[in-house]
């Protein structure tokens, strides 16, 4: 698990990620067997029409791991 906040976004956490996690193809073969791969993002923010880019090596990276990316979007009705 990690977290962050600005400035840190979602290509530095996929990053640091990246960085704990084996490298070994088969071991991600046999955990996507077993289990629903996935990296998920809070993201919070307080103002609407925010957004950000993953580079190709993060998506590349999250596919193969066979993890799928999951976003769970939140804005401060009141700041908007």
């Amino acid at each position: 698990s990690e977290e962050g906040s600005a400035p840190i976004g979602p290509e530095d956490l996929i990053a640091r990620i990246a960085d704990r996690v084996p490298t070994d193809p088969a071991i991600w073969e046999n955990l996507s067997r077993q289990f629903d791969l996935r990296v998920r993002f809070g993201i919070r923010q307080s103002e609407w029409n925010r957004g950000f880019d993953l580079s190709q090596e993060s998506v590349r990276f999250l596919e193969r791991i066979g993890a799928s990316l999951v976003f769970d979007i939140y804005c401060d009705e009141d700041a908007a």
